[in-house]
């Protein structure tokens, strides 16, 4: 009997414009297995083609890690994408910047 190992996919949902901490979480979560997914700017020309995608992986999605922008603040994108995960059973965990 052949074993499969399917990668675990992590989604990161993060304001684009903070690439800083999305590289830092992408650093963190990278492993071997694991594949993880950032937001991306100009991968589909229309924005509702882009959203949908998003929205797909989101669905298949192993785990939802959700960055706050600097000083908690959560977006409406981030904050739909977080919705969209729960309504999927995604589960979703909030990434800090602040050391532990």
């Amino acid at each position: 009997m052949t074993v499969v190992h399917t990668p675990r996919r992590v989604v990161i949902c993060a304001s684009l414009s903070h690439p800083d901490l999305i590289d830092a979480a992408v650093a963190e979560l990278s492993a071997p297995g694991v594949e993880v997914h950032i937001p991306e700017i100009g991968r589909f020309p229309q924005a509702e083609t882009a959203r949908a995608a998003w929205f797909a992986l989101i669905e298949i999605a192993d785990e939802v890690v959700a960055i706050p922008q600097p000083g908690g603040v959560v977006g409406d994108a981030v904050a739909e994408d977080v919705q969209h995960a729960a309504e999927f059973g995604v589960p979703v965990r909030w990434w800090s910047t602040l050391p532990m």
